[in-house]
């Protein structure tokens, strides 16, 4: 299946495909909730929608990654907020942010606010 994720630039493509680095914390880096797995959205619109309730801010040097993926046995500690844990086996594209999915964001969280 295609996931996408949002990776942050201090953090190397190459990584997500290590089995050694295949491990999601939560943004607020409490280690006691580390779990097997990449955080990821099943789609651009919940990954859109999960920037919106999440509160993590999106700088312009942030790349958008699709990756071809399989589940990963855990639940992310953010999937109330729809993010999956999933395993990469390939990375399918790597770009930078464009302009549509920060206004994807943001009309997520102008739908979420209404």
């Amino acid at each position: 299946m295609i996931t996408y994720r949002i990776q942050q630039p201090e953090h190397s493509l190459d990584l997500l495909l290590d089995p050694e680095t295949q491990y999601s914390t939560p943004w607020n880096g409490d280690e006691d909730l580390i779990r097997k797995g990449v955080s990821a959205c099943a789609s651009l619109d919940d990954l859109a929608a999960y920037f919106a309730q999440s509160g993590v801010s999106l700088s312009d040097d942030c790349l958008l990654v699709a990756m071809e993926s399989h589940w990963a046995e855990d639940d992310d500690v953010d999937a109330d907020l729809g993010a999956i844990l999933v395993i990469p086996t390939a990375i399918v594209s790597a770009e930078p942010v464009p302009e549509s999915f920060f206004l994807a964001v943001a009309d997520a969280y102008d739908r979420l606010a209404a």
